[in-house]
């Protein structure tokens, strides 16, 4: 992989967010995986596109550097839909 053929990745995947994507300077390719520097410069792969979506999901569950916005967006809904059906005097 060149790395003029890499980007900056937002760390969104799907319902997944790397919230430490940027920090980390990941950079994605057109295939979809991911890449990072290590402390000399050169660019290693962090994870295949192929396995991406689990490892997201995997460092979901061990630590809050990755958040699952579908259930953040259901829960926002939630709040709302209770809110309204608080005013609504339900």
């Amino acid at each position: 992989m060149t790395a003029e053929a890499l980007r900056p990745w937002d760390g969104r995947l799907g319902r997944w967010q790397y919230l430490d994507a940027a920090e980390k300077g990941l950079l994605i390719a057109p295939d979809g995986s991911i890449y990072a520097r290590d402390y000399h410069g050169y660019i290693y792969i962090w994870c295949a596109a192929a396995r991406l979506a689990q490892h997201l999901r995997d460092l979901c569950r061990r630590s809050d550097a990755v958040i699952d916005v579908s259930e953040q967006t259901a829960r926002a809904l939630r709040v709302t839909a209770d809110a309204l059906y608080s005013m609504a005097g339900r």
